[in-house]
Order: C-alpha cells, then sequence, then structure tokens
C-alpha cells in the first residue's frame, strides 16, 4: 500500500525526475520485499515440516 500511495503521490505532486527516482526506489522495494518472500518461503515450508513430525512425536 506504501508504494502505490507514494507511486500516486509521485504522478500528482513531484516532477518527473521525482517520478522517476520514486519509481526506482519502489522497484527496488518490491524486488526486496520479493527476496524476502522467496528467502521465507522455504523457512514457513520447513516449519509446516517440522511442525507436524512434533505433533507425530508427541
Amino acid at each position: 500500500m506504501a508504494f502505490l500511495i507514494v507511486i500516486f503521490g509521485s504522478i500528482i505532486v513531484f516532477p518527473s525526475w521525482a517520478f522517476e527516482i520514486c519509481s526506482l526506489a519502489s522497484f527496488i522495494g518490491i524486488l526486496l520485499i520479493a527476496i524476502k518472500i522467496l528467502a521465507n518461503a522455504p523457512r514457513q515450508s520447513t516449519h509446516q515440516k517440522v511442525e507436524p513430525s512434533d505433533a507425530s512425536a508427541a
């Protein structure tokens, strides 16, 4: 949501050079979020695999 607000705000308020900077920053932020999601995905799957084994062991 913050990225959408930044993008729309830059379209309405800031000049074109600031919009380019904001668009690059938002693109980098989206990449970082995607990397975090991909990095957390294996951890979540391993936690999901560990929880049933703990339940069956208990």
